[in-house]
């Protein structure tokens, strides 16, 4: 019966970890301070306003046909080396991108003007 009695205590005893095996990875809990640093970083950079847009395409979409012709002068006088036929057919051909990479400021003027003489302007 000796035996008998040394194989149930061998059968209930703990296995030893065998030496090439690695032991079993510790589970990691976050402190308090580290879960409100995360929480706090996520709050900071998801409530920030996006950065305003700066520079514009103005786009001639449509303009009054009583206006034409004022239109037309305006148009050559701001795209550069623009003669009068051509300032002509940009007109009647809308919608056309009449400026790319315009500053906020000027952008506005230049649709503060076009809309003065009757035209939309959008600003992209």
């Amino acid at each position: 019966m000796p035996a008998a009695s040394a194989a149930l205590a061998a059968a209930v005893a703990p296995a030893a970890p065998a030496e090439d095996e690695e032991p079993a990875a510790e589970v990691h809990c976050p402190s308090a301070y580290h879960v409100y640093v995360q929480l706090s970083h996520w709050f900071l950079f998801s409530t920030q306003k996006p950065k305003e847009k700066t520079i514009f395409t103005l786009s001639l979409e449509s303009f009054d046909a009583a206006a034409k012709a004022k239109v037309i002068r305006e148009v050559k006088s701001i795209v550069p080396n623009m003669n009068l036929m051509e300032a002509k057919r940009f007109a009647e051909s809308v919608p056309q991108v009449l400026k790319e990479n315009v500053p906020k400021e000027e952008a506005e003027k230049l649709k503060a003007a076009f809309e003065a003489l009757g035209a939309k302007i959008i600003m992209e």
